[in-house]
Parts: C-alpha cells; structure tokens; sequence
C-alpha cells in the first residue's frame, strides 16, 4: 500500500490539474482570442489589461514553452512535452532522493495539465498574457515547483 505521502502528492497532483484545467474551460468559454500582432495589447480583445505587460486574454500555443517552434502543427510541442515527461519519470525513479524535492507535485501537475491540452487539443490554452508571453496555471505551477525543488536541493546541501 502507498504511503501516506505519496498519497498526498497524488492527490495534490490531481487537485492541480483540475484547477488548471477549469481555469482553461472557463477560458475557452468566457474570453475572446487574443490578437496575435500584439496579444498583451489592450485593443486585442482582452478581459483585462494593464498597460502592454499584463492582460487576461485567450490564446492556443501549438508550440513548445512560450510558444517556440509554434506555426506549425502542434506536434514538436506534444513531443517536447511527452520526452519531457518521459525524463521526469526516469529521473525519479532512478534517483529516489528526487521524488522527495518539494516541488515534484508542482512539475507533475503543471506538466500532466499541458500535456492533456496537447493530447486533446492539439495545443495548450493560455489565458495570460505577461510581457506578451501566454501563459496559464499549469505553467505557473512548472514556475513554482522548480522554484521548491531548487530551494529543496540547496537546503539538502547544506545539510551535508
């Protein structure tokens, strides 16, 4: 039977996801695209906007993070996402003290969240527009879990 922790980090992973992947629903739903000349622009149809830095407004990211190799298809961004998983997986299992670092539920759950948009979508939903970057919660929670597995690593260092 697993252990309690592992349990836990299950059911974090899980409850992540399902934000996320709510938070895309409404925004299919609720906002109007936004205009790729200029997404963070407030004339490009956003919810909201501050400025060109900052707006709430949909866009489809076919390709990998921050929409590099996009125009395309959608699959390079499926394939980066699945090796990405993929090397994930392999990297905890290989390296047990990895699956004790922080932020794993984090790098899971962002990474699942984005993959299913590109599984079932062909393409991840953004909703965020920082910088003229789309971005949505799974990347956010990719942010934070590197984030906790860094500050995990360097306290184990410290330690020694």
């Amino acid at each position: 039977m697993p252990s309690r922790k592992i349990l836990a980090a299950a059911r974090n992973v899980f409850l992540l996801i399902a934000l996320d992947q709510a938070s895309k629903l409404w925004a299919v739903a609720s906002l109007s695209p936004a205009s790729p000349a200029s997404p963070a622009s407030p004339a490009s149809g956003a919810a909201f906007s501050s400025g060109n830095w900052f707006s709430i407004a949909l866009s489809f990211n076919r390709g990998a993070a921050f929409s590099i190799m996009d125009g395309g298809t959608g699959t390079p961004g499926l394939l980066l996402a699945a090796a990405g998983l993929l090397v994930l997986g392999v990297a905890c299992v290989a390296c047990p003290a990895l699956r004790r670092l922080r932020g794993m539920s984090f790098l899971w759950a962002g990474g699942v969240s984005n993959f299913i948009d590109r599984v079932a979508r062909g393409c991840v939903v953004d909703w965020v527009q920082v910088w003229g970057l789309g971005v949505n919660l799974a990347d956010l929670w990719l942010c934070v879990g590197c984030l906790l597995a860094v500050a995990s690593a360097v306290e184990a260092s410290r330690r020694r």
